[in-house]
């Protein structure tokens, strides 16, 4: 990410709350001051991390998907102060970005702040999920090099055109089954195969298990990726 900034600091009601999937949860609130112009960006209540999902037309109430928040007793009533950040990527447009599980709240808001940017319009959105906490649907976009049957991407950025695929150790229907680096090593063995000499660019976000990370710099090393690693102070 080239910046980080704190755009604004906000005060809000909690209006009603749900567990969507186990580890996340969707706060609906109510804002003290309509918040003109805010869209997109990254939520932080405390040390959860959230992103925000839609905002109503008077933007007095939003939607916010947070991770973790599930263990703390949020209830209709409850007064929060967040912070709202954005998060920019740097403008060139690798050919990949992982996002793994352990991101994927940070990785939505970045892609949703910059949804109309050549990044995330000429990317492919590699996203990882124990959980599906946001809805899915078969992709109009057809990705080559990954199994037929890996056609699933998040509503919310099939509705922005943005190109993604997810991988799922609980092999969720449309989902690829496996870990991010399984899919990630099925890309690659089906791109160079067709793709011998070309050279791939791609950009990590925090979360690889030491594991994950040995695996991505053997794949750096005898494919000669260029891999960009994003800084993790907001992940």
């Amino acid at each position: 990410m080239s910046k980080n900034n704190l755009i604004t600091r906000l005060q809000a009601k909690v209006l009603a709350s749900k567990l969507v999937c186990p580890g996340y949860l969707t706060v609906r609130l109510l804002f003290d001051t309509a918040q003109l112009g805010l869209s997109a960006g990254l939520l932080k209540y405390n040390n959860y991390n959230g992103v925000l999902l839609n905002i109503s037309e008077d933007s007095l109430r939003a939607d916010v998907l947070f991770s973790g928040l599930a263990a703390v007793n949020i209830h209709p009533g409850l007064e929060l102060e967040l912070a709202c950040y954005s998060l920019t990527l740097r403008e060139s447009s690798p050919d990949l970005i992982l996002i793994p599980k352990n991101s994927l709240i940070v990785g939505l808001a970045s892609v949703l702040l910059q949804a109309d940017s050549s990044l995330c319009k000429n990317s492919l959105f590699l996203f990882e999920c124990d959980e599906l906490p946001l809805s899915i649907r078969p992709s109009l976009r057809v990705i080559e090099n990954l199994p037929n049957e890996v056609i699933g991407n998040f509503q919310l950025l099939e509705d922005h055109g943005i190109a993604a695929r997810i991988a799922s150790e609980k092999g969720n229907i449309g989902c690829y089954e496996g870990d991010l680096l399984n899919m990630l090593n099925d890309y690659l063995s089906s791109y160079f195969r067709f793709y011998p000499n070309k050279k791939l660019s791609i950009m990590v976000f925090p979360g690889l298990s030491t594991e994950s990370k040995h695996q991505l710099k053997s794949l750096e090393l005898d494919l000669e990726l260029a891999v960009e690693y994003v800084n993790d102070e907001y992940c």
